[in-house]
C-alpha cells in the first residue's frame, strides 16, 4: 500500500502530493471536538473520584519522604538557615515554592495532598484534549483513562511526589506547539517549572533543543531563515539551571548540590546502583508486560513521522528515549536510578499508544464503513461515542494494572496512607508529652529514615535531632537512646521487620540503664512510640 492511500483509508477523503502539510490542520479540524471535549470532562472528574477513594486526603494528608524534604527546604531558605545535615532528597524548586507555602499557610499536610490530586487530575485532562486534538476521540479516551489508571503515577500521587507537575507542565508546552498558531514562549514557560520539578525533563529539553538548530539550519539552507525565530523561544527552558543553582545555593552554599544528591546516595548505598547490563534487564523485566502498547505506540509514532507532526515527534523522543538514554549514562557513571524515573517513559509509551489507538480505530471504521451500508448510516455522534467507548475500553485492558481495579495496586496505596497516619499519631504523641519536653530538654528522635524530613518539619526540629534509627545485630537499637529521646516504631517502614519484635509491646521496656515507657502501641495500625527515661 503506497503512503498516499494508506493516508486517504485513514483519514477518508484524497490527500495529494502536495497535502502532507495540510493534513495537521485537517485531522485537526475533522476530529469531533465536542467529543474529545467531553471525554476530557469526564476523564477528569473520574480521575478526581478515583484519587479521593483510593487516597482518602481527608484525615491524614499522604506526603512522602522528598516532598515533606521540599517543605523543609522551604523552611531553611525563607529563615535564611543552611541545611544543617545532608538529606537524600534532590531539590525540586517548584515543590520547594509550591508546597512550601501551601505548608507554611496551612501547617496541614491535607493541602499539600490536594494540591497534587488537582494537579494530575488537570494532567488527566490534558493528555486526552492534546492526544484528541492529534488524533481523535478514541485517542482522547484512551489517553485520559490510560493515565488514570498507571499504577506507577498513581502512586507518585499517593506521595504527593513531583511528577505529576511535571507531567502537567509537559503537556501544556505540547498544546502550545500543536496549535493551529504555535504557542512557543508559553511552551518554552511551560517546559521551566516542568525541569524544576523532574530534572529528568532536561532530556526532552536537549531534544527540543537539537530539533531547534535543526529547523534554524533548514531555513538558513534554503534561505528562509528568520533573524529572530520564534520557536527559539522554547529555549527558556534552559533558566531552569540557573534557577536551581540559586535555589541550592541559598539551601545549602553549594550551587551544585542538586547534581551530589544521587552521587551521595550511591556511594552510601552501592547494592542500590544498577550497571547498564542490568538496567537493560530492569527494562525488558519492566515493558515486557508493556507489549500491545509499545505494538501502539510504534503505529502512532510512526504515523505521526508520516503526518510531520514534527511536535509530537519530537515530544515523544525527548520523554521516551531521551529520559531513557539519560539513565542509561546515568547507570554508566555509577549513579542510582530509580524506579521512579521512569514514570515519565511510562506515560510517553501510553499516550503514543493512544495516537496507535486511533489510527487502528480509523482504519476499522472505514473499513467497515466501506463494506457495510448499515455502518455508512450510523451518525456523527454515534460514531463518536462508540468512538470513545473503544478507546476507553481499550485503555482499561492494556494498561495493566489498570490501578482503579488492581488489588494489589490499591492495597500499596493503602498501606501508604497508613504509615502517614502513623506519623501524624506519633508526631501528636510527642508533641503533647509533658507540654514538649521534647523541645524544651533536647532530646533526639529515632524514627525510619523515611519519616525524617516530615516529622521534622512537623515538630520544627533540626534534621541533627531527627536522627534515622537501625537495629544491631547484637538486638539493640541504633543510636542507643538516652534519656529524654523518643522512639517511633512503624513496622511497614523498619526493615528487617523481626528485627524490631522487640521493640513491638505496650508496657515499659527496659535497656541497661534505660528504660522506653509507650506512649503510644497501635499493633493494629502499626506504630509504636516510646520516650526514653533512666531505669
Amino acid at each position: 500500500m503506497t503512503s498516499t492511500a494508506w493516508l486517504r483509508q485513514v483519514v477518508g477523503r484524497r490527500i495529494g502530493r502536495r497535502g502532507d502539510a495540510d493534513t495537521d490542520e485537517a485531522v485537526a479540524r475533522e476530529a469531533p471536538s465536542a467529543a474529545v471535549a467531553v471525554v476530557t470532562a469526564v476523564a477528569v472528574a473520574a480521575s478526581i473520584v478515583v484519587m479521593l477513594v483510593l487516597i482518602r486526603p481527608f484525615t491524614v494528608g499522604p506526603v512522602g519522604f522528598d516532598s515533606a524534604a521540599s517543605v523543609l527546604y522551604f523552611d531553611r531558605i525563607l529563615s535564611g538557615q543552611k541545611l544543617e545535615t545532608f538529606l537524600g532528597a534532590t531539590p525540586k524548586p517548584l515543590l520547594t515554592l509550591v508546597y512550601g507555602v501551601l505548608y507554611g499557610l496551612t501547617h496541614d499536610w491535607r493541602f499539600v495532598s490536594w494540591s497534587v490530586i488537582a494537579v494530575q487530575a488537570a494532567a488527566v485532562g490534558a493528555a486526552g484534549l492534546l492526544i484528541g486534538r492529534v488524533a481523535g476521540p478514541s485517542a482522547a479516551a484512551f489517553a485520559a483513562f490510560g493515565l488514570l489508571g498507571l499504577a506507577p503515577l498513581l502512586t507518585d500521587v499517593t506521595l504527593a511526589y513531583a511528577t505529576p507537575f511535571a507531567l502537567l507542565a509537559v503537556l501544556v508546552a505540547g498544546l502550545a506547539v500543536t496549535r493551529t498558531k504555535p504557542a512557543y514562549l508559553l511552551a518554552g514557560v511551560a517546559l521551566l517549572p516542568a525541569t524544576l520539578a523532574r530534572i529528568e525533563v532536561l532530556a526532552l529539553v536537549g531534544v527540543v533543543t537539537v530539533a531547534v538548530v535543526i529547523a534554524y539550519a533548514r531555513e538558513r539552507s534554503s534561505g528562509a531563515a528568520r533573524r529572530r525565530p520564534t520557536y527559539a523561544l522554547l529555549l527558556i527552558a534552559f533558566l531552569a539551571v540557573p534557577i536551581m543553582m540559586i535555589h541550592d545555593v541559598l539551601l545549602t552554599g553549594d550551587a551544585f548540590y542538586w547534581l551530589k544528591v544521587s552521587g551521595v546516595y550511591s556511594a552510601t548505598y552501592p547494592d542500590t546502583v544498577l550497571s547498564p547490563i542490568e538496567l537493560a534487564g530492569f527494562v525488558i523485566r519492566r515493558y515486557l508486560p508493556f507489549a500491545p502498547i509499545l505494538v501502539l505506540a510504534v503505529v502512532g509514532v510512526t504515523w505521526a513521522v508520516r503526518r510531520r507532526q514534527w511536535p509530537t515527534v519530537v515530544g515523544f523522543a525527548g520523554v521516551g528515549p531521551g529520559i531513557l538514554a539519560l539513565l542509561f549514562v546515568l547507570a554508566a557513571r555509577g549513579t542510582y536510578t530509580s524506579a521512579r524515573y521512569f514514570i515519565l517513559i511510562d506515560v510517553a509509551l501510553v499516550l503514543a499508544a493512544a495516537i496507535g489507538v486511533g489510527v487502528v480505530v480509523r482504519i476499522v471504521a472505514a473499513a467497515l464503513e466501506g463494506r457495510s451500508a448499515a455502518v455508512a448510516r450510523i451518525g456523527g455522534v454515534a460514531r463518536a461515542i462508540a468512538a470513545v467507548a473503544v478507546g476507553g475500553i481499550l485503555a482499561v485492558v492494556l494498561v495493566r494494572p489498570w490501578a482503579p481495579l488492581d488489588t494489589r495496586t490499591r492495597a500499596s496505596l493503602t498501606s501508604n496512607v497508613q504509615t502517614f497516619r502513623n506519623s501524624d499519631t506519633a508526631a501528636r504523641a510527642i508533641r503533647t508529652d509533658s507540654d514538649g519536653r521534647y523541645a524544651r530538654d533536647g532530646g533526639t528522635l529515632i524514627i525510619p529514615p523515611l519519616l525524617q524530613p516530615r516529622l521534622a518539619v512537623q515538630l520544627n526540629l533540626p534534621l541533627t535531632r531527627v536522627v534515622s534509627s537501625a537495629v544491631a545485630a547484637s538486638g539493640s537499637l541504633l543510636p542507643a537512646p538516652r534519656p529524654g529521646d523518643y522512639v517511633v516504631h512503624e513496622s511497614r517502614l523498619d526493615r528487617p521487620a523481626t528485627a524490631y519484635d522487640r521493640y513491638e509491646v505496650a508496657q515499659p521496656l527496659a535497656e541497661g540503664d534505660i528504660v522506653l515507657d509507650p506512649l503510644v502501641s497501635d499493633r493494629r495500625g502499626g506504630v509504636w512510640v516510646y520516650n526514653v527515661r533512666p531505669r
